[in-house]
């Protein structure tokens, strides 16, 4: 077995092991991770908003609850007590509810209630079910819903906290299928496991799809089974890899990183298409992929680095998904570089034949080419002019996210939520956190007084549904035990505040302050969970606070809050990255093709598809959340690709010919195909994400295939438009030309030159070889061309009466021509007397050279000019001389 086989089976292998640890969780691979932390800045995250895994369970009946009813409600509530396993249950019928009776108060629970006929006589039904304390929060306005509150204990893991409450809603369930309520229920542990599910079941629907739609391109564009074996198992070696990479970091697949499949398998893919198209047209694997080496290590290298501009973005799950990402697209390329030509070879080469589509595309190439030399300056205006446009668009960008909309509308864990939270405001919303120093601080009468004026202005907000907090429970305790008008019932004493919560408090005053009474909670009870409202109406909420006492520590908590914190910082962050991702890829792109003015030029075509999302995005109002905002840099990464291919293919092309419109017709000619089968298969590779149950990935998957096809349509107008104007000239060509040791020193045109300098100019002159014997050089021909040469020795000779009078014999650094350059006409013949290599340029040439290098440009104008004055000086000093004689 030769050494080929060994590493295409050793890779094989490699993947297989690492397979089996992705799935074995339990040794550390990869985990699902639903819950909303992955998505939120650490940074935005109190004590408080840490792992508050909570439950709502809503049972409802059909008319107002009745004592029958309230018994089942009870009896389902000990069978979630008796399972609960830890966790704090807290429901209507087991509340502790002050009631006044004959002029005392008394803490009385419903469950209590039921158990005791005298206190059925003391006290009505109804008197507990209005019960100011409790509406809205364990038992809606109407009568007909009743709440039971779950609290895990706070060291609870994500899973176990969905393993619990899956339990506990099945025993719910299964004990009021029994009774005449029917149930809903919601919580974070139960949005986490719908988005669990949900993101399984996108991946075993969409990877299938995926798979089966390259393979589909794969074979009609090639007919070659063989080859598209390859390049599936391929795409599957570099998903692994990127998988594997996400689980190494510590990730977990979540709602952004389940993006890392699709863009890495549609990368690798586009990849391979590059591979298979040049093997096609060689004839042979390992010379196709040197052929495409150079553009596919600067679209890896640039990929990546747009990738990794997200790795400094606060959100985990955006670090983890660039990250990944990157190690992915690096593995890719090493996959299409060395492994799929390993593999090719070891399953032989398939026939060559003709294809309709190969034609069709060519003579879309003939016809692009004449059209892009003729309206090229048009092609430029209108880029140009989309991208004012996309940037336009861009400054009335806005973020918004929703994860629990994000689920099907069908999803019971959604329609469940509407139910539970049109009936109890308490069960969503967030918290106003009021900390001091001192102990008892927050039953000052200021400080009292304060909270209930934020409560009632809060009660104002359209938004707002609810608020509870000390001052609700204050209140109702002072008009129970004093009798007081409920207008002025806030107590005015803290010794008297302190009283009332001694002696008659509900069991959950507590959950509202601490045992110092030096810190505080209000409870603000919103169904919006839209983070543009919730951001507009926390800004009202904080401006109110301004008005507090100095001196409290005042925080806004809870996830709504610290999620729409992070989805609203991904406006500036993605900005960020974006421009770093466009600095580094420009430095690339700089270094790559030796000039600012050429890597501005190469980088228009990939920034018109990202501006005009941008722009679409602003212009139509759609939501740049978690997910979408990940598009621009995914398809700046992905779109370099195209673009490097051809203009590294006109330029290779430009040198052979020299004649930039033949250059252009031949690069399409070259790219064409593989760059119209990478979009079709990088398309359909985003848009089987629109089966996806979330919105937000559907809409990504449109929105990354919409620009990935105008980037495709900017790939064939813009790029060509620039080759022609940007005069490219790759790294690799600049080390690769040979003018022989120290040519600043050994060639006077190229002297003051560094080495590097030297070689662009060479790049955009002509070095070429001239055979011994030719004459080069005709006496009384029109100018055109300067010849420098750099090895061999030439004859310069004139013609005199038919016979051949040499001048001089000349040899490297020696510069010929520029004199009938200046004058338009040749003055002498020169002959080359050995095998000559020789730079030879004209006005053309020096005027390119002028636009892209300017520096180098002024040198050799200066040298020709020192080059002609020597020779102007020692032709005057031979005619002196000869006057002499």
């Amino acid at each position: 077995m030769g050494r080929p086989a060994i590493g295409v089976l050793a890779v094989l292998l490699l993947a297989c092991t690492a397979c089996g640890w992705l799935a074995w969780a339990e040794l550390g691979g990869l985990r699902f991770n639903p819950s909303t932390e992955a998505l939120i800045d650490p940074s935005d995250l109190s004590p408080a908003d840490r792992r508050r895994e909570e439950l709502m369970i809503l049972l409802t009946a059909d008319s107002p609850l009745t004592a029958a009813q309230l018994t089942a409600v009870d009896r389902i509530t000990t069978l979630l007590e008796e399972r609960a396993n830890g966790a704090a249950v807290r429901s209507l019928t087991t509340i502790q509810i002050p009631v006044s009776y004959d002029d005392s108060v008394e803490l009385l629970s419903i469950r209590g209630w039921l158990e005791d006929a005298d206190a059925q006589s003391r006290v009505p039904l109804n008197t507990l079910l209005d019960h100011p304390l409790i509406t809205g929060r364990l038992v809606s306005a109407d009568h007909r819903a009743a709440g039971i509150h779950i609290t895990f204990a706070p060291n609870i893991t994500s899973s176990d906290a969905q393993a619990r409450a899956l339990i506990l809603v099945d025993t719910a369930r299964a004990a009021a299928d029994s009774t005449p309520l029917s149930i809903a229920a919601t919580g974070r542990p139960l949005v986490s496991h719908a988005i669990s599910s949900s993101l399984q079941t996108q991946l075993q629907q969409v990877l299938p799809l995926l798979a089966l739609a390259f393979v589909i391109v794969l074979l009609v564009a090639f007919r070659c089974i063989r080859l598209v074996l390859v390049a599936v198992a391929s795409v599957t070696l570099a998903v692994i890899a990127a998988l594997t990479a996400l689980a190494l970091i510590g990730g977990t697949l979540n709602l952004v990183t389940t993006l890392i499949v699709p863009l890495v398998a549609t990368l690798t893919v586009a990849y391979q298409m590059h591979l298979l198209s040049a093997t096609d047209h060689h004839d042979d694997a390992d010379q196709g992929a040197k052929a495409i080496a150079l553009p596919l290590l600067v679209t890896a290298l640039t990929t990546a680095v747009g990738l990794l501009a997200l790795a400094v973005h606060p959100t985990p799950a955006i670090r983890s998904f660039a990250l990944a990402s990157a190690l992915g697209v690096a593995s890719s390329a090493l996959i299409t570089r060395y492994w799929s030509p390993a593999a090719m070879s070891l399953l032989g080469a398939c026939p060559n034949a003709g294809r309709p589509m190969d034609r069709i595309l060519e003579a879309l190439a003939t016809r692009l080419a004449a059209w892009n030399a003729r309206f090229g300056r048009w092609v430029l205006r209108i880029a140009v002019l989309c991208l004012v446009v996309g940037l336009l668009g861009a400054l009335r960008l806005e973020t918004d996210a929703n994860l629990v909309d994000d689920l099907p509308d069908h999803d019971v864990v959604r329609q469940d939520y509407a139910t539970v939270t049109d009936a109890l405001w308490s069960t969503t919303g967030f918290s106003v956190m009021i900390r001091t120093s001192t102990p008892g601080a927050v039953l000052q009468p200021d400080l009292l007084r304060a909270m209930a004026r934020l409560q009632d202005w809060l009660v104002d907000q359209p938004e707002i549904q609810g608020s509870y907090g000390l001052t609700n429970i204050l209140e109702e305790l002072n008009v129970q035990f004093g009798g007081v008008p409920r207008s002025d019932a806030l107590p005015t004493n803290p010794i008297l505040a302190k009283q009332l919560i001694i002696a008659a408090a509900p069991d959950d005053v507590y959950d509202y302050t601490n045992l110092q009474f030096s810190e505080t909670r209000i409870h603000i009870g919103t169904a919006v969970q839209n983070t543009r409202e919730i951001t507009e109406l926390v800004e009202r909420v904080e401006q109110r606070l301004a008005s507090f006492p100095p001196g409290l520590d005042i925080q806004l908590t809870g996830n709504a809050v610290t999620f729409a914190r992070t989805v609203n910082k991904l406006t500036g962050g993605q900005a960020i990255s974006f421009l770093a991702a466009f600095g580094a890829i420009f430095a690339i792109l700089s270094v790559v093709f030796a000039s600012l003015r050429a890597a501005a030029f190469a980088m228009l075509p990939n920034m018109v598809p990202v501006a005009l999302f941008f722009g679409l995005i602003g212009w139509t109002g759609m939501p740049l959340g978690p997910t979408t905002a990940l598009v621009a840099c995914i398809v700046l990464g992905i779109a370099v690709d195209d673009t490097l291919h051809y203009l590294v293919r006109f330029n290779h092309h430009a040198r052979e010919r020299a004649n930039a419109r033949q250059a252009t017709e031949q690069a399409l000619r070259d790219v064409i195909r593989p760059v119209t089968l990478t979009t079709l298969a990088t398309c359909i590779g985003f848009l089987t994400l629109t089966i996806s149950p979330f919105q937000s990935q559907v809409l990504f998957g449109w929105l990354a295939a919409s620009t990935l096809a105008i980037a495709w349509l900017c790939d064939l107008t813009v790029a060509p438009v620039v080759g022609l104007r940007a005069d490219v000239v790759t790294l690799w060509d600049v080390l690769r030309v040979d003018l022989g040791n120290t040519p600043q020193k050994s060639i006077p045109l190229l002297a003051d030159m560094s080495p590097r300098q030297a070689r662009v100019f060479a790049l955009l002159s002509n070095l070429r070889t001239i055979d011994a014997g030719t004459r080069f050089i005709r006496e009384g021909d029109l100018a055109r061309d300067i010849y420098v040469i750099v090895d061999g020795t030439a004859r310069v000779w004139v013609d005199r009466n038919g016979d051949e009078v040499e001048i001089n014999r000349v040899g490297r650094g020696t510069t010929l021509g520029e004199t009938g350059y200046f004058s338009t006409r040749r003055t002498a013949n020169v002959t080359a007397v050995t095998d000559l290599r020789v730079l030879d340029f004209d006005t053309d040439d020096l005027e390119r050279l002028r636009r892209r290098h300017p520096r180098v440009a002024s040198l050799v104008y200066r040298n020709l000019n020192s080059i002609q004055a020597e020779r102007l000086a020692r032709a005057t000093r031979q005619i002196a001389e000869h006057a002499c004689d």
